[in-house]
């Protein structure tokens, strides 16, 4: 985990020239931010593939494994926002989230679990698809909070640093839309690659065994989790198209969406897998 130990520091390192490049506007810190975000990403990466060639398989077997290949897409997404608007607070509010993500897999095991039967697609492809879809739908919530928070100033007409500093609505606006969007296509791929994985290559490879007989009803409730995911967005994009939504109402549909990802998550831990 010295990799990923490292690129945790180098996370916070930037979060902090982030914050003393805003209240003193010096371009050294803004330049020394993006510095130790490239370089965080890439031990990131490295930590990732130093545990594959360990363990000989894809290193997303434990929540720890899939915390730091969160963090990995955050940080990635993150670094296109700024290098795409030129705005270093532009997806500033996904730095405390990668933070977050980095300290909170340190209390997990890093022990790997190896399933063969479970070595293909659903490694392969399956998991980073539905990863990068859920980090986009973090961008699209953090980015409704930020469209809040620079909305509630504008009317109270506080207009100060912050102004300065965080991009317009507009495109605030427009990065929680495009989110929005590619997470809804990435998890979408996601969710077919893995239908179509089980429905032949279970069948032909086990014998025709019960998926649930074989491994216990935590991956129907998997399934589950990830089709109700799917419906939610959905139903938001939908309604985007259909009726049409203000930049204020695509920001609320963002934030309570994601609130209701996470309570459905929360759900499947606390009911469906008892």
């Amino acid at each position: 985990m010295v990799y990923y130990d490292l690129a945790v520091l180098l996370y916070i390192l930037s979060f902090l020239s982030l914050l003393i490049n805003y209240y003193f506007n010096k371009p050294i810190f803004q330049t020394l931010q993006m510095l130790f975000v490239g370089i965080a990403i890439f031990a990131n990466a490295t930590q990732i593939l130093m545990q594959w060639l360990r363990m000989s398989s894809a290193p997303v077997y434990t929540l720890q494994a899939l915390l730091i290949l969160v963090s990995l897409m955050l940080a990635v997404v993150y670094l296109l926002i700024n290098l795409r608007y030129k705005r270093p607070y532009a997806g500033v509010t996904l730095l405390p989230m990668i933070i977050t993500a980095g300290l909170v897999s340190l209390f997990f095991t890093t022990e790997p679990v190896h399933s063969q039967a479970l070595a293909s697609l659903w490694l392969y492809v399956h998991i980073p698809l539905n990863v990068i879809g859920t980090a986009l739908f973090l961008t699209a919530f953090t980015a409704g909070l930020m469209y809040f928070l620079l909305e509630r100033r504008l009317k109270a007409k506080r207009f100060g640093r912050m102004f300065d500093r965080f991009p317009p609505l507009a495109v605030i606006d427009t990065i929680n839309s495009a989110a929005l969007h590619l997470g809804f296509a990435f998890y979408t791929a996601g969710l077919l690659t893995a239908a179509a994985w089980m429905r032949f290559k279970f069948h032909k490879a086990m014998g025709g065994i019960n998926i649930s007989d074989a491994f216990g009803g935590s991956l129907q409730n998997k399934i589950v989790l990830v089709c109700m995911v799917w419906l939610v967005v959905a139903v938001i994009l939908l309604t985007k198209r259909v009726r049409g939504m203000s930049a204020r109402q695509t920001a609320l549909a963002s934030v309570t969406g994601f609130a209701s990802v996470i309570l459905t998550y929360t759900g499947v831990v606390l009911f469906i897998t008892r």
